[in-house]
């Protein structure tokens, strides 16, 4: 899921490719991840109205979600 698109660790990339990165959530399943402090999503930056995350906090964030499932 990770490797589709490729991406250096130190990039921040649109939430739309986030989503597709990580499992392509629905977007109220999205928006609770990111909503819910019990899940620990890693913060998104707003860039013109536009929401980006950081790679490498988002790629440690979904290696440490599959160390528990």
């Amino acid at each position: 899921c990770v490797g589709e698109l490729e991406f250096a660790d130190d990039e921040y990339a649109p939430q739309p490719k986030l989503r597709r990165m990580f499992g392509n959530p629905s977007p109220v399943t999205w928006w609770r991840w990111r909503h819910d402090p019990a899940m620990g999503c890693p913060p998104m930056k707003e860039i013109n109205g536009r929401k980006y995350g950081s790679l490498r906090e988002w790629r440690k964030w979904w290696a440490q979600r599959k160390e528990v499932a």
